[in-house]
């Protein structure tokens, strides 16, 4: 089993203490007592797609940031073009946020 498809498990059954998957990818949950959790397949498919978005514009926020370096950040002090720059940069990424 994927990382992602695990990740998504474990934020919809909170109570699942560990996941195991077979050879023909049928899943097995069991919980804190032991019992078997049953999951919903298409619960668990769209939480790994919101998981593969929410992971896509981070990427997309941490590349943003990536950007404002110690030099870009002189430049926006000294003012002009270089804090224009700044300025559309934090709010590219305060869109990205907004997403989340």
């Amino acid at each position: 089993m994927n990382l992602i498809k695990d990740s998504a498990i474990r934020s919809l059954y909170s109570n699942v203490v560990t996941i195991t998957s077979d050879d023909n990818g049928v899943v097995t949950c069991v919980d804190e007592n032991n019992s078997s959790v049953i999951i919903n397949d298409a619960d668990v498919t769209a939480k790994v797609v919101e998981l593969e978005i929410r992971d896509g514009i981070q990427a997309e926020i941490d590349r943003l940031e990536g950007t404002v370096t110690p030099r870009r950040m002189r430049e926006a002090v000294a003012g002009g073009a270089g804090a224009d720059w700044l300025a559309a940069v934090e709010t590219a990424i305060s869109t990205e946020r907004a997403k989340l």
